[in-house]
C-alpha cells in the first residue's frame, strides 16, 4: 500500500483542526481542575463582602469603586452566582467560557465580512480556527479560571460589540443598530474604568463615517455623560501610580510596560525568556496597525469595517497605556500578568482580520510563506496550552484550609495568606458569611465546623481506620489554636472521605480537618487510592498533644492516635535568608550518609548543604550535631517525611518527626526547656520516593583564609 504524502493545505487545515479543538478541550479541562468554590483576593471583598453590604441595605455598593473599576455588571453575576447558585462559583467559571465564546463569535462575523467573496473559502476557514484557538489560549488562564474575572472579558467584548453593531449601521443605514451600538456603549462602562474609552472611540467613528450631526450628538452626549458620571466621587488607589508622575519620574519604564502589555502574548509562547520579546512584538503591533490607519485615512468612508477593528485597537491601545500609566511603577514584568494576555490576544486577532485580505489568497493556496510560520505559531502555541493539564489539587487544598481558619475563627496568618492579603480583615469580612452559611461557608466539608468545635462528637464509628499524626505546630498569632497534619486510612484504603475531626478522651471534638493532602507514600503502603489520604485542619491547643480520635464520618471509621510531643524547637517555613544560620560545620560531631545535598543542589556562598540524597530517594543516613540554645540552622526535605526523624537530647530526650519542609526553612532550638548544650541527630530512614533530608550550616572559616 503506498504512502501518500499530505498536500500542504491538508496539512494545514488537519493542524488548525486539531489544534482548535485541542485548545478548547484542555481548556475546559484546565477550567474544572482549578476551579474552587473558595473565594481568592478580591473577591472576599469585592464579591463576597459586597453581596452582604448590598443585602444589609448599602445600595452604594453597586455602583462603589473597585481599585479604580465600577464593576457594575460583574457584580450582578457575583449576585447572580451566590443568591442563585449558593456561591459555588461555577456559574462565574461558565460564563467566563461563554464570554470567549460570544467574543468568537463577533470576531468570525467581523472576519467573514473581512473576507467578502472569500467568506467560504478554505482560508477564511482556516483563519476562524486560528481565532477559536486564540480565544481559548492557556497564557489566559487566570480570567478563565478566577470566579472574579468576568469583567476582564467583558471589558474587552462589550466595546467590541459596540463598535461591530456601529460599522452595521453605517452599511445598512440602520437606527436599530446604532440604538444596540449605543447600548454596548454605556455598558462598556460598567466593565471596567477603561469602559469610559468606548464612547469617544465612538464618536470619532460617527464623525469619520459621516454619519450625521444627530447621531454624533447622541454620541457625545453620552460620552459626556458617561464619563461624568463615572468620575463623580472618583478617587484614584493610592498605592498605583499616575500617567503625569509615570511620564515625568520613569518615561523609559512606562513605554517598555506598555509595549509589553500588547506583546504579551509571545511571552509566553516563547517561553517566558525574555522581556524583549514581547516588546518587539508590541512595537509591531503598534506599525501595522498605523499602516493601515494612514493608508485609510484617506479615504475613511471607503473603510468603515477596517475603521471598526482600527477603533477596537484603538481602545486596547488607550486601555494598555492607562495601565501602564498606574501600574508600570511596580515593574515591567508584571505587564506579563495571565490576565493582560486577553485584551492583547484580542488586540492580534483584530489586526489578523485588519490584513485578512492580503493573508486569504496565500492561505488558501497554502503557500509556503504561510504555511510554515503558521504552523510554527501553533507549535509554540500548543506549549503553554498543555500546562491547562496540570493538577492544582495541593494548591486548592491549601486555600480550602485558608478558608477552614476563617470558619474557625483561627488567627492563621500564614494560612489566610494564601486566599487574602490581610488575615484580620479577612476575619472580619467572613465572620457574616460564615455565621449565614454564605459561599465556601455553606458548602461541605467547611459548612458549620466552628459549632462543631467543644462539643460532644457523638458515638465514634465502630469500623477501625490506620492513622497517624505527624506534626502539631504552633500557630504565632493564635494562642487558642494549633495546626495538625496527619493521614488517615480506611480498612479498604478507599474510601474517598472530605474531613476527620478530632475528638478527645472525654468525647469532645476539639479540632477538624481537610482531607486530601498528597502523601505519596501512602500509596506504597497501603495501595494507590491512599495516596490523597492526607489531613490538615486545626486543633485546640491545651489538647494538641494528648492521644485524641481521628473519625472520618464518612468513610465511617475512626482511630487513636497520639499526637507528637511539643518539638523543642521552632520551624519557620521558607526563610532562605542564610544569614540567620549561627550552627556551623564544626558543631556537627558524626556524620554517617549525609554527605550529599538537597534534592536540587542547591549552593550559597559561605553555606555549607549536608544532605541525605546522595544518589537517590532510595539512601538513608544520619548526622549528629552539638548545638547552643539558640542556634537556627536551614532545613529542607523531600515530599515525603514519614521516616524523617529528628531526636533533641538535652535534659530530656525529645524523639519526632521532622517537619515536611518542601522549600529551605529554618530550625530554631531557643526553647527555654532546652539547656545550654543538647545533641541534636537528624534520620533519613526511608528509602522510598522522596524521602531525603538536608540541612545547610555556616562553613567555619579559619583566621586568614578559607576553611
Amino acid at each position: 500500500m503506498a504512502f501518500s504524502v499530505p498536500s500542504r493545505q491538508a496539512l494545514l487545515t488537519k493542524a488548525l483542526w486539531t489544534v482548535a479543538v485541542l485548545f478548547f478541550g484542555l481548556a475546559v479541562l484546565g477550567g474544572i481542575r482549578a476551579h474552587t468554590a473558595v473565594p481568592i483576593w478580591d473577591m472576599w471583598g469585592g464579591y463576597l463582602d459586597f453581596y452582604v453590604r448590598q443585602g444589609d441595605g448599602h445600595w452604594s455598593e453597586w455602583w462603589s469603586l473597585h481599585n479604580e473599576h465600577r464593576i457594575v455588571l460583574a457584580r450582578m453575576l457575583f449576585w447572580m452566582d451566590i443568591a442563585w447558585f449558593h456561591g459555588t462559583v461555577w456559574f462565574l467559571i461558565a460564563v467566563n467560557y461563554l464570554l470567549v465564546l460570544v467574543a468568537f463569535f463577533t470576531f468570525r462575523a467581523l472576519l467573514l465580512e473581512q473576507a467578502a467573496d472569500a467568506a467560504k473559502t478554505t482560508g477564511a476557514e482556516l483563519a476562524a480556527l486560528l481565532v477559536f484557538a486564540c480565544l481559548f489560549s492557556w497564557i489566559q488562564s487566570e480570567n478563565l479560571t478566577w470566579g472574579f474575572q468576568s469583567q476582564f472579558f467583558l471589558a474587552q467584548l462589550l466595546p467590541l460589540l459596540a463598535f461591530w453593531f456601529l460599522y452595521k449601521a453605517v452599511k445598512m443605514q440602520s437606527v436599530r443598530h446604532f440604538g444596540t451600538a449605543c447600548l454596548f456603549g454605556v455598558l462598556s462602562v460598567g466593565a471596567m474604568a477603561n469602559g469610559v474609552l468606548a464612547l469617544p472611540i465612538m464618536l470619532a467613528y460617527a464623525v469619520l463615517q459621516r454619519m450625521g450631526w444627530k447621531k454624533a450628538a447622541v454620541l457625545a452626549l453620552l460620552a459626556l455623560g458617561c464619563i461624568a458620571l463615572y468620575f463623580t466621587d472618583y478617587h484614584a488607589p493610592p498605592q498605583h501610580g499616575t500617567m503625569g508622575r509615570a511620564i515625568a519620574d520613569h518615561p523609559v519604564q512606562l513605554l517598555q510596560y506598555f509595549l509589553t502589555y500588547l506583546g504579551s502574548p509571545f511571552f509566553y509562547f516563547a517561553g517566558r525568556h525574555s522581556l524583549a520579546v514581547p516588546q518587539l512584538f508590541g512595537a509591531l503591533l503598534i506599525v501595522l496597525c498605523g499602516i493601515k490607519a494612514l493608508q485609510r485615512l484617506k479615504a475613511p468612508q471607503e473603510h468603515p469595517l477596517d475603521f471598526c477593528l482600527l477603533a477596537f485597537l484603538l481602545y486596547v491601545g488607550g486601555s494598555a497605556l492607562a495601565t501602564a500609566g498606574g501600574r508600570s511603577i511596580f515593574g515591567i514584568d508584571q505587564a506579563t500578568n495571565s490576565r493582560y494576555t486577553t485584551p492583547a490576544l484580542m488586540a492580534w486577532i483584530a489586526v489578523m482580520i485588519l490584513y485578512l485580505p492580503t493573508l486569504l489568497k496565500p492561505l488558501s493556496l497554502a503557500q509556503h510563506r504561510v504555511v510554515w510560520p503558521l504552523l510554527a505559531l501553533l507549535l509554540l502555541m500548543s506549549g503553554p496550552q498543555l500546562e491547562a493539564r496540570k493538577s492544582h489539587r495541593t494548591a486548592l487544598l491549601e486555600q480550602e484550609v485558608g478558608a477552614l481558619a476563617m470558619e474557625l475563627g483561627v488567627q492563621d496568618e500564614k494560612q489566610i495568606g494564601r486566599i487574602f492579603y490581610d488575615a484580620p480583615h479577612a476575619q472580619q469580612i467572613a465572620s457574616t458569611p460564615s455565621a449565614a452559611n454564605l459561599s465556601i461557608f455553606g458548602q461541605d466539608p467547611i459548612r458549620d465546623a466552628r459549632l462543631l468545635i467543644g462539643r460532644p462528637g457523638g458515638p465514634l464509628p465502630t469500623s477501625q481506620c490506620k492513622a497517624e499524626i505527624d506534626d502539631i505546630s504552633t500557630i504565632k498569632e493564635d494562642l487558642h489554636y494549633k495546626k495538625i497534619r496527619g493521614w488517615i486510612v480506611s480498612p479498604e484504603g478507599s474510601n474517598d472521605f472530605q474531613s476527620v475531626r478530632l475528638i478527645d478522651a472525654q468525647g469532645v471534638v476539639v479540632g477538624y480537618a481537610l482531607m486530601g493532602e498528597n502523601r505519596p507514600e501512602l500509596a506504597q503502603a497501603y495501595g494507590k487510592a491512599a495516596k490523597r489520604r492526607g489531613f490538615k485542619g486545626y486543633v485546640m491547643a491545651d489538647k494538641a498533644h494528648a492521644p485524641m480520635a481521628i473519625a472520618a464520618m464518612e468513610g465511617a471509621c475512626n482511630a487513636v492516635a497520639t499526637p507528637p510531643a511539643e518539638p523543642p524547637f521552632e520551624y519557620i517555613a521558607n526563610a532562605v535568608d542564610g544569614t540567620h544560620v549561627n550552627v556551623q560545620t564544626a558543631q556537627v560531631t558524626a556524620n554517617s550518609g549525609w554527605s550529599g545535598k538537597d534534592y536540587y543542589q542547591s549552593t550559597w556562598p559561605g553555606i555549607k548543604v549536608l544532605g541525605s540524597y546522595v544518589q537517590g530517594d532510595g539512601d538513608t543516613g544520619s548526622i549528629q550535631l552539638r548545638l547552643q540554645r539558640g542556634a537556627r540552622l536551614l532545613y529542607r526535605s523531600g515530599p515525603g517525611n514519614q521516616w524523617q526523624k529528628i531526636e533533641v537530647r538535652g535534659t530530656s530526650t525529645y524523639t519526632g518527626r521532622l517537619p515536611l519542609s518542601p522549600e529551605w526553612s529554618l530550625l530554631v532550638f531557643s526553647s527555654p526547656a532546652l539547656p545550654d548544650e543538647f545533641d541534636v541527630t537528624l534520620f533519613d530512614q526511608g528509602a522510598g520516593w522522596g524521602e531525603w533530608s538536608a540541612i545547610a550550616v555556616r562553613e567555619k572559616i579559619k583566621e586568614g583564609g578559607s576553611e
